[in-house]
């Protein structure tokens, strides 16, 4: 998904194939929610605009009414790029829980694991063929500092 193809020197604009998908998606499968959102709209306000629509489409110019559809479009784009990368987030996060649960709380602190965890995290999403486990022992290693007076098995 690239914001820079969402313009076209022709004036004209391009949706993203994934943007495409989320729409087609919401016709087939939220038909009740973007009903209710309609809904939602029309009792905030827009049933006013609405009613005033000879005002507004004499003071709107055709450029300011394509800028509003590629302002919607490109709201859209950042917001599903956005869940996109948070939900692959989440996912690289939830790989963790079975090693976090492993630690023994009583030699590393919390503090170390969840920089650790988001540490290996990064190193994921930049190369995600890495071992999860492999890539959190070692960050966790790196930024363990063992408490000297803890006792050794």
């Amino acid at each position: 998904m690239n914001n820079d193809n969402l313009y076209k020197s022709d004036g004209q604009f391009i949706l993203s194939f994934e943007l495409l998908q989320l729409i087609e998606w919401l016709i087939e499968h939220q038909p009740e929610e973007l009903k209710k959102l309609v809904h939602r709209s029309l009792s905030q306000g827009l049933n006013n605009n609405i009613l005033k629509a000879d005002e507004i489409l004499e003071t709107s110019t055709p450029e300011d009414m394509q800028n509003t559809v590629i302002d919607f479009f490109g709201l859209m784009e950042v917001l599903l790029l956005d869940a996109i990368n948070e939900r692959n987030h989440d996912t690289v996060h939830s790989q963790f829980i079975p090693t976090v649960n492993q630690i023994d709380q009583s030699s590393c602190d919390a503090n170390t694991v969840s920089s650790s965890v988001e540490k290996a995290t990064t190193s994921l999403e930049k190369n995600s063929k890495q071992n999860p486990q492999s890539v959190l022992f070692k960050e966790l290693l790196k930024n363990w500092k063992p408490d000297k007076k803890a006792e050794t098995h």
